[in-house]
């Protein structure tokens, strides 16, 4: 199939609709209807669109309880908000990233505490015990492995088996 004039054939625009191509084992598709890797549509979801964490923010209305807003490849884009102590707790097998988008947190280590403010972002190793503290209400944006379980290896009242997409 040729492309129109002045658009290059590997443009999305050059694909008519339901042009379908392979680029090692995934099936793109430039026209929006499947899995497009270009364009990161996906079988769950074949819109992009932006995401604004201050929305999504304001649909959480309790602390302590993850919301999943986006999906990358294995991982999770989770946001929580929190005030207080969470729960002593450490992960197996996978690595934490918490940054802090409005407020202030503490996160303890049993070698010492870190302070985070806005802007600020911490990358806790998998096997590392921690308590993340909110000093006041904190909103945080967690990425991990979707595998993550909030609470590690700890079980609690806290514990949130499957967070909600929001």
């Amino acid at each position: 199939m040729e492309a129109p004039d002045g658009i290059s054939k590997d443009s999305a625009l050059a694909r008519p609709l339901g042009w379908h191509a392979l680029q090692g084992d995934r099936a793109l598709d430039m026209c929006g209807v499947g899995v497009c890797g270009a364009c990161q549509f996906t079988e769950e979801s074949n819109v992009i669109e932006k995401i604004s964490l201050a929305k999504k923010f304001e649909l959480i209305l309790e602390h302590w309880s993850p919301r999943i807003v986006a999906a990358v490849n294995d991982f999770h884009v989770r946001i929580v908000k929190f005030e207080g102590p969470f729960v002593w707790h450490h992960h197996e097998s996978e690595d934490e990233l918490f940054l802090v988008v409005k407020g202030r947190m503490q996160l303890k280590l049993r070698e010492g505490d870190i302070e985070l403010n806005e802007g600020e972002f911490i990358v806790v190793p998998h096997g590392i015990e921690h308590l993340p503290v909110g000093m006041g209400e904190v909103h945080v944006l967690m990425f991990e492995p979707n595998s993550t379980l909030n609470t590690g290896t700890t079980r609690s009242e806290r514990t949130v088996a499957e967070p909600e997409w929001i």
